[in-house]
């Protein structure tokens, strides 16, 4: 804020990369410290395993790039509605994002530390420092917890119920679409598995090695998810976004604005999808198919919609990374305003599938077909 009064971007060198810096490291730190607070994550003070320590690193990092990000497109915003004239290029802006990720890896590792060394995460009260009054051990200890406003905001709606009152019966499927086939191809979703597959060996045929590598990576990625045993419609979302890609590449059809758009908003959005559900396995978040209210599905709302952007971010640098290698064509500001607006959009809409199936009491492990299947 002062930046932009004492206009010290203009007059400071170096001052833009220093917000760059700082800026996603505190407010990454900040964000994941109120998840801690809104107990939608565990607080790591108390035991913790890898898995753990290793999700808040990942989700800390994507709060850091969201940050970034969304402040990259109110630059844009900015001089477009308010004509505020500021200097952004796509090198600029890039340049930018790279010192995002560069302040929030730090962020993480703060937190890593803290809570490693066993240090509360929540303000300790200063007589409890001094030694003159115990140390609390946790928010119970010490009375009133500020942040709790989420339990005060459920009660303003209608109760839910307990979990297993709120699930709503799964649609009744077709056998062939439920699957449960066999035990290499089980359903349909496989049929798109065995297209990637197919590409892979075409590109290889026509020593096409570029295009083979990129349908090789997305029917590994398709394999873990499905070894992860996704419900079916993330499961599908994520193997026909890896198939967009591939294809699109292939045929040509990426060169088209709009099947690169929906190629785009198809995969940020099984990418924030998958990337929670990962979360999900190693028990770093709540199940979705647990109890969970408004605050629980705020949180997932917003880690899910920054995990999905910022790996739209992370793409974006690489991109610029390596545009000489892969002889790609320039991009523009707007074009790269446009991804991320993109992005951003695609992943909110994933991460509001996930809160709609949680809402439903859904389980986030694919069902057998046997309970999707009206018996004869």
């Amino acid at each position: 804020m002062w930046g932009n009064v004492l206009a010290l971007f203009d007059h400071v060198y170096g001052y833009d990369k220093v917000v760059h810096f700082m800026l996603p490291c505190g407010t990454a730190m900040l964000l994941y410290i109120t998840l801690f607070h809104l107990r939608v994550v565990p607080d790591l003070s108390e035991d913790a395993g890898l898995h753990d320590r290793v999700a808040m690193v990942l989700v800390t990092l994507a709060f850091g790039l969201t940050v970034g990000g969304i402040f990259e497109m109110w630059e844009w915003f900015s001089n477009t509605v308010f004509g505020t004239e500021m200097f952004v290029t796509y090198g600029d802006s890039v340049g930018d994002l790279i010192d995002d990720l560069l302040g929030a890896l730090p962020g993480g590792a703060i937190l890593l530390l803290w809570t490693g060394r066993g240090w509360s995460t929540w303000r300790t009260p200063g007589a409890a420092l001094r030694g003159v009054e115990p140390m609390p051990t946790g928010p119970p200890d010490r009375g009133a917890d500020g942040l709790r406003f989420g339990d005060a905001l459920a009660r303003l709606r209608p109760p839910s119920g307990h979990a297993h009152e709120r699930v709503r019966p799964y649609p009744v499927l077709p056998r062939w679409l439920a699957g449960d086939w066999g035990r290499i191809v089980r359903d349909p979703v496989d049929l798109i598995r065995l297209g990637l597959l197919a590409g892979a060996l075409a590109s290889v045929v026509a020593a096409e090695w570029g295009h083979a590598a990129r349908f090789a990576a997305g029917l590994g990625l398709s394999v873990l998810v499905r070894a992860g045993e996704a419900p079916r419609p993330f499961d599908a979302l994520f193997a026909l976004a890896m198939s967009f890609l591939a294809w699109g590449a292939l045929l040509g059809a990426d060169a088209d604005a709009g099947y690169a758009t929906a190629a785009r908003a198809v995969t940020s959005m099984a990418v924030a999808v998958m990337l929670y559900l990962l979360l999900v396995r190693v028990r770093a978040v709540p199940d979705l198919a647990g109890k969970s209210d408004i605050h629980e599905r705020t949180g997932i709302l917003l880690t899910a919609t920054s995990l999905g952007f910022g790996v739209g971010m992370l793409y974006e640098i690489v991109v610029w990374a390596t545009r000489d290698l892969l002889d790609a064509g320039a991009t523009t500001f707007e074009e790269l305003i446009a991804h991320m607006a993109i992005g951003f959009a695609a992943s909110a809409v994933g991460a509001a599938l996930l809160v709609v199936w949680d809402r439903a009491g859904w389980e986030t492990r694919r069902v057998p077909a046997a309970r999707l299947v009206r018996p004869a």
